[in-house]
């Protein structure tokens, strides 16, 4: 019977590594897309080859506080001349008969060009914040070079995996005012993500933002919003922050006055009701649709944090 692998944290290597740990799931896809000849009349295929590929990894973590600290609401690029010169995942050893393998025996996956984007964060009553990005991976410019190289026997990186941080959900203001009753919390980053290739090189050699169109989505049992907001919903008259709370190991959750949360904050925009769901009780649903004010980032993100109430 063969080795067997498990999913380990995943590394951005450079000056101060990063290790991005607490991973619930990961993956990656090559992206291939293949040439495949049939001519002359043939029933089968005669010909295959790679026409172009662009392979990606995905990742989700409840290492919010950290990630949001250090990626925010852009990306991170990871480059040979940058801080951060690699991207690498790895499959961990599985010990037959016990529990990891150690030493220079696992597998790991390295990206040398790319870009780590930030795609989601959610959260909903009694459970914990979870954040999702995506890696675009490319090529040296000019190269054919494969965007992901494949090492075995390798160590593990340097750090120490495992959970150092929790986040729950927390109150919202919306327009300086609390919005009782709140549920859950989806907000997406609105990345979207130009990849482009060229010169008949067959995996993409660069890779950028090339726009940015957030959204909050707030689900609460407080359907009176819908009276507030009305049909037509309203533009932000005041600061709008959505706040995630921090769990404290052992206990429950670190007081509002502890400056250990986490806020988003938005400071023009809309807000509209995009749905009510009839039941026992009733629930709505709050869109935050986040513009510039030309000063401030168009969302602010707030790292150890207080809490502030009106």
């Amino acid at each position: 019977m063969g080795d067997r692998f498990t999913m380990y944290a995943a590394n951005l290597a450079g000056v101060g590594p990063f290790l991005l740990k607490q991973l619930r799931e990961w993956s990656v896809s090559t992206g291939i897309a293949e040439v495949l000849e049939s001519v002359d009349g043939k029933i089968d295929a005669d010909y295959i080859a790679v026409g172009q590929g662009a392979p990606a990894f995905s990742l989700s973590t409840t290492m919010v506080g950290s990630c949001l600290e250090k990626i925010g609401i852009d990306a991170l690029q990871f480059l040979a001349a940058s801080t951060y010169t690699s991207f690498d995942c790895y499959l961990q050893k599985m010990a037959a008969g016990g529990l990891r393998a150690s030493g220079n025996v696992h597998t790991k996956m390295t990206a040398a060009k790319g870009l780590l984007v930030p795609r989601r964060l959610s959260v909903s009553q009694g459970g914990n914040a979870e954040f999702s990005l995506d890696a675009f991976v490319v090529s040296v410019l000019g190269s054919a070079a494969l965007p992901v190289v494949v090492t075995a026997n390798q160590p593990l990186p340097a750090g120490n995996p495992g959970t150092s941080e929790l986040f729950t959900l927390g109150p919202v203001l919306l327009n300086a005012v609390q919005l009782p009753d709140v549920l859950g919390i989806d907000f997406d980053f609105g990345l979207g993500i130009e990849v482009h290739g060229g010169d008949g090189v067959p995996f993409p050699t660069w890779v950028s933002i090339g726009s940015r169109n957030p959204t909050i989505t707030v689900r609460t049992r407080n359907t009176a919003q819908l009276t507030a907001l009305t049909v037509a919903g309203a533009a932000l008259s005041a600061d709008t922050t959505v706040y995630l709370r921090a769990r404290k190991e052992g206990g429950t959750l670190y007081t509002d006055e502890e400056e250990e949360h986490v806020s988003l904050v938005v400071t023009a925009g809309r807000a509209e009701v995009t749905r009510v769901q009839g039941g026992v009780p009733s629930e709505a649903q709050v869109r935050i649709r986040p513009i510039s004010d030309g000063t401030n980032p168009i969302v602010q993100i707030g790292t150890g944090v207080a809490i502030v109430l009106p």
